[in-house]
């Protein structure tokens, strides 16, 4: 069975799931993590139809919930955005599944943008949601300019992993944009940036495959600025050696460019005020399918697999990367 949430409200969600003929009862349970739903009282059970509308949610906690058909497995699933009042590119890696048929665990890690815009109550649900520890892709330039506003005064969640994407800084290169020098942004610079990242920094990728294998750092989240190409490196090479499908990456990959429309719209309306065609500079600000699916491809061609990756170009014991999956999969 596979189950689908969509926003309505603030305080509301609709969940629809798969069957022909619907279940003859759904009992639908809720929580604030997976761990803590409570499967005794089910906040609906609907009879014979494949959606349940769910209100009331607390927007200052993120909400889990278990499908429970009558005579069949259960499912936990959640909205894969974290909806924030700053942040736009926060979302649950969990859900998705694997081609032995596995899924990625829910509120396990999360992959993000910049988290200098979180609001109070964003920093209220980040630490109901607790949040253990926050890997930071930025370099010390990005962070000077936008410091991380989580955690509050608990450095020990917090890893610097600084990683350049590219050949400089994303704070001189901004500042190239905005003089008007552009001629440089094109797709193939973007895809020789990924490339580059994969061969550069795979010590990087490595660290945080070892404190996924440690249940200590979950819930875990990683993040650079707009979340979309470190972070989208990141996120693929974890979902790669978990064993979901290359199709299920390249459209993680891709929501990035729905989750951050918005920001982008405002983005282009200054770039256009400079005088420089949006669609001059897009690469740069979006998160182009041709990057992640070069890096899938240079991967496959080089190292055969994920899991061949991080054991031989970052130094990953296999052990670790069996953790990994017993940490991760259910």
């Amino acid at each position: 069975m596979d189950a689908y949430i969509k926003t309505i409200s603030e305080d509301s969600v609709e969940i629809s799931w798969d069957g022909n003929p619907p279940p003859l009862e759904v009992s639908i349970f809720q929580g604030s993590s997976p761990e803590l739903i409570d499967r005794s009282y089910p906040v609906v059970t609907v009879s014979e139809r494949n959606f349940a509308n769910i209100s009331g949610l607390r927007r200052e906690i993120r909400h889990y919930f278990y499908i429970a058909p009558q005579n069949a497995n259960g499912l936990i699933v959640a909205e894969r955005r974290v909806w924030l009042d700053g942040p736009v590119n926060f979302r649950d890696l969990g859900g998705y599944k694997t081609s032995d048929g596995r899924r990625i665990k829910w509120g396990k890690v999360f992959r993000a943008d910049n988290l200098a815009r979180l609001s109070a109550m964003d920093q209220t649900r980040l630490e109901n949601m607790g949040i253990e520890l926050i890997c930071d892709f930025r370099t010390g330039a990005e962070i000077e300019k936008a410091p991380d506003k989580f955690p509050a005064g608990n450095a020990s969640k917090y890893l610097h992993l600084p990683v350049i994407h590219g050949e400089s800084d994303n704070t001189i290169l901004f500042d190239r944009i905005k003089k008007g020098d552009v001629e440089w942004i094109n797709i193939d610079l973007m895809i020789e940036g990924y490339i580059k990242s994969l061969e550069n920094y795979a010590d990087i990728w490595g660290e945080v495959i070892k404190h996924l294998a440690n249940t200590k750092s979950f819930p875990m989240v990683f993040h650079c600025t707009a979340g979309k190409d470190r972070t989208g490196i990141c996120a693929a090479l974890i979902l790669l050696v978990l064993g979901v499908p290359e199709q299920s990456v390249i459209e993680d990959h891709h929501l990035s460019n729905i989750f951050i429309a918005k920001v982008l719209d405002k983005i282009y309306t200054y770039i256009q005020s400079l005088g420089i065609p949006p669609e001059r500079v897009s690469p740069y600000f979006t998160a182009p399918k041709e990057c992640i699916t070069s890096l899938i491809h240079h991967l496959n061609d080089n190292y055969g697999s994920a899991f061949n990756y991080f054991t031989k170009k970052a130094k990953i014991d296999p052990k670790i990367l069996a953790v990994l999956e017993q940490n991760l999969l259910e």
